[in-house]
């Protein structure tokens, strides 16, 4: 009986393709993995860049949101003081383009609830 030449044995038949097949799935997946990173790169590039353009702006709205509410917080005018600021506060972020949430607390609320007969929403996010 003459021996079976090695590139015909059973245990090594099929061996070229899979060897291909996982060379190409992992290349596959490596150049995906790039893409996205990539991808994601560009994106944080874009938006950090954004923000340092729009920084001026932005710090410029944070302290007129901080002042407004300290002087909300400050004013000895109580509901009334909160109940004129309140609206000049969501006109003047809108027209920014900027959104806040001012909720009035428990206290706030009966408090204007008693002396005014209504309910504060304070401003929507």
């Amino acid at each position: 009986m003459r021996p079976i030449p090695k590139s015909v044995r059973p245990d090594l038949l099929g061996r070229f393709d899979q060897s291909f097949f996982l060379k190409m799935v992992v290349s596959f997946l490596v150049f995906t993995l790039a893409v996205a990173v990539g991808e994601i790169g560009i994106r944080y590039v874009l938006v950090l860049r954004e923000f340092q353009e729009s920084r001026p702006e932005t710090e410029a709205a944070a302290e007129r949101l901080a002042n407004d509410v300290r002087t909300i917080m400050l004013n000895r005018g109580g509901p009334v003081a909160s109940r004129t600021i309140y609206p000049i506060l969501q006109r003047n972020f809108e027209r920014a383009g900027l959104q806040i949430a001012i909720e009035p607390t428990e206290s706030t609320r009966t408090s204007i609830e008693r002396l005014f007969q209504f309910t504060p929403r304070g401003i929507p996010p």
